[in-house]
């Protein structure tokens, strides 16, 4: 009390102390303070702690502490004004007068989030979904001002924050159950539909949504089912049809699913039309939501800006998928009447804008103008696909091809006739025409192309034909021609074509030749491995003679009739399947080849007999002779009719009519033919073979010994 009449005093001798002592107002208003604190808490706890119920007397309360709270201000200005001084008794005054007055601050937080429960609840009830919001936000703010404060752990605050969470919780279901009655998805079979009911509610209901954060999240929802159940039917289905109802109250969109006979389930709706039915979709959507503004960041963001934020791209991608890359012409002429697609384009971008469901960004526009690059693009993608599906044929179906020799033409143009699979003639009108179309844009690439379909099908047509190629004859024949007639083509292809190609290709090195080694070597190798295994068929076929020992035998001769029947039946079936299949000349030599490895077996195997009786002699020539006669018409192709000579084609046809003539003729004779090593036979056996078949045709006396003599070597 000293230092209190210490201030009395100064403050009384300078004439600035007021009717009523400074501590005597200060005390009267901390019994105040003191009483309202006691009071408001209990009001708190009796309702947010203890739930008693109790008459309603906070709007009392609220003014009795502006009062008080006002009170304090007029003091806070009477010390501020009348002391200058920095007596220390004023200031610790001037501190327990801000805890004061923070006091009565929370007071009035407690008080006001009170009467925010009771705003928020007369709100909800009048399904005033936007004012209730707004309260929770302010009761939002409250408390966390109160949670920043000193009195963040009193049990009356952390009672009233628990408090907090029960009306926001039933805000959102609210919102929740609300936002399903105005927005419905249906799906089934043949029809999807959206129908959003507007009245009274949904306005409303979205605003209210934004102000408590959950409507990006809903609309993340909405735009994926609206993607799903509506945009992706209309785009990728082609048989789809759009129908808008609007009334007052709602409005519904459904999309159909009709049959149509002319267009197949899987063709790309022309994008005129379904331009069309988008924009009459999204009409729609904007017509719903274009009073919804928003504020977003600093910025006024509406409903359609966030739905196209959330769409734009796989809409855009769809588009360009499903309709756009459909649409590029398949051929150059088609490229003129693109135009009328790109000015759609722009046009349904356009519109979009207007609708503030896009920005600046035109991806389709885009796509569209650069028309020339993916009409390459997409011809060089059928094309491989078409030259892949031609590989993939039959090679059985054949056509006649190349021309009789002819002095007037080049020799570079000249093609002998036979017969290639139509699949290779396809092939390679394919690249010619293709090469033809190379004019401009995309020339290289579609140059490019070509070489890769000719290089496909090196790796294609032997990998997927293998077994054909193997077991068949004539498919190894007629791709033996493929290979051929390819390397014909494509010796003179990038000549033939350079003209017609677009400068720098014209001026630079544009040749197919570099292909041809390749094919040439796949002819020869799978050709080369069929004559193998023809021959080795041949061969296990005469095994069945058993070396033609003891021929005349019953139980030899019809083994040895068998091989030589089978032998020639082979031959035959080959000469069928090759002799209009291959070219003249390839076939003489391919049968020659054969028949010459049948000769050369027999006569080892004749040669090799130590005992040859008269009957077995007699047999064995009556043998051996069908085949001989069986030659000429085994070598006459379908594409000559001049006469064949077998002595100029088959390397062992000499040796073998020589063996002929030994099986029948009389050792003089033998001795004749031999000539001292100057005759016919010196020209084919040598002296040790001649001597051991006379030793097995003859029986051994003085005139098989003095015939002997006279063979010799020279």
């Amino acid at each position: 009390m000293e230092s209190q009449s210490l201030v009395t005093n100064v403050l009384a001798k300078t004439g600035l102390l007021p009717k009523e002592d400074l501590w005597q107002r200060r005390n009267k208003l901390f019994a105040q303070v003191n009483d309202l604190k006691g009071e408001v808490c209990q009001r708190v706890t009796d309702r947010y702690v203890d739930f008693v119920p109790s008459v309603d007397t906070m709007g009392e309360l609220r003014e009795r502490v502006k009062t008080v709270d006002r009170d304090i201000e007029e003091l806070k200005k009477t010390l501020k004004v009348e002391t200058g001084s920095k007596l220390k008794n004023l200031t610790e005054m001037k501190d327990m007068m801000e805890e004061a007055h923070a006091t009565v601050v929370i007071l009035t937080l407690l008080n006001q989030v009170h009467n925010d429960f009771g705003t928020f609840k007369m709100h909800l009830r009048n399904k005033e979904y936007i004012e209730a919001a707004a309260v929770l936000r302010n009761v939002e703010c409250s408390s966390q001002t109160l949670a920043d404060s000193p009195f963040c752990e009193h049990q009356i605050v952390v009672a009233l924050h628990t408090e907090s969470v029960n009306p926001k919780t039933k805000l959102y279901e609210e919102l929740d159950q609300m936002w399903y009655k105005c927005i419905l998805f249906s799906k089934t079979k043949e029809d999807r539909s959206l129908t959003v009911v507007t009245r009274p509610q949904l306005i409303n209901m979205l605003e209210a949504m934004h102000t408590m954060d959950v409507l990006r999240w809903k609309l993340q929802v909405f735009a994926s089912q609206f993607k799903e159940i509506i945009l992706d039917p209309v785009i990728r289905e082609s048989a789809s049809k759009v129908t808008v109802e609007k009334s007052e109250k709602e409005l519904k969109m459904s999309v159909v699913h009709q049959g149509s006979e002319t267009r197949e389930v899987t063709d790309a709706r022309p994008p005129t039309e379904l331009y069309s039915d988008l924009r009459e979709i999204f009409e729609s959507l904007h017509g719903l939501f274009s009073r919804c503004q928003f504020e977003d960041l600093g910025e006024t963001v509406s409903l359609m800006k966030m739905l196209g934020a959330l769409l734009w791209r796989d809409i855009s991608d769809n588009l360009i998928d499903h309709c756009l890359a459909p649409s590029i012409p398949s051929s150059a002429d088609d490229l003129e009447n693109y135009k009328s697609t790109i000015t759609a384009t722009q046009q349904f971008e356009e519109a979009l804008k207007t609708l503030d469901f896009i920005g600046d960004e035109t991806p389709l526009l885009e796509y569209a103008e650069n028309v020339n690059i993916h009409f390459a693009t997409k011809k060089c993608q059928d094309i491989l696909v078409q030259a892949r599906d031609l590989m993939k044929e039959d090679l059985f179906t054949a056509v006649k091809v190349g021309q009789k020799k002819d002095e007037s033409r080049k020799i570079s143009e000249f093609f002998p006739v036979c017969k290639i699979s139509k699949s290779t003639l396809d092939l390679v009108q394919l690249g010619e025409s293709t090469l033809q179309e190379a004019t401009s844009n995309g020339a290289a690439q579609l140059f490019l192309t070509v070489r890769n379909s000719f290089g496909m099908y090196v790796d294609v047509v032997p990998t997927y034909h293998k077994r054909s190629l193997e077991d068949l004859p004539q498919v190894t024949a007629l791709f033996h021609n493929n290979c051929m007639y390819l390397v014909h083509k494509l010796k003179t292809m990038g000549h033939r074509y350079r003209h017609t190609l677009p400068s720098p290709l014209r001026d630079g090195i544009i040749t197919f030749v570099d292909l041809v080694p390749t094919f040439t070597r796949m002819a020869s190798e799978v050709f080369l491995a069929q004559m193998r295994h023809q021959r080795d068929q041949l061969k296990e076929s005469l095994a069945l003679a058993r070396g033609f020992l003891d021929v005349s035998s019953d139980d030899v001769f019809p083994e040895a009739e068998r091989s030589i029947k089978q032998v020639l039946h082979q031959l035959t079936r080959l000469h069928s399947v090759w002799s209009d299949v291959l070219p003249t000349s390839t076939f003489i030599k391919a049968m020659s080849t054969l028949i010459g490895a049948v000769l050369q077996d027999i006569v080892e195997k004749v040669i090799a007999l130590e005992d040859i009786s008269a009957e077995d002699a007699r047999q064995l020539h009556e043998l051996l002779n069908r085949i001989k006669d069986k030659m000429p018409s085994l070598l006459k192709s379908k594409y000559s009719k001049d006469t064949v000579v077998p002595a100029l084609h088959i390397k062992e046809w000499a040796r073998y009519s020589e063996l002929l003539f030994i099986l029948e003729a009389s050792m003089k004779d033998i001795v004749e033919r031999w000539a001292d090593g100057k005759g016919p036979l010196a020209e084919v056996f040598d002296h040790l073979q001649i001597k051991s078949l006379m030793r097995a045709l003859f029986q051994n006396n003085e005139r098989r010994a003095d015939a002997l003599g006279r063979i010799r070597n020279l």
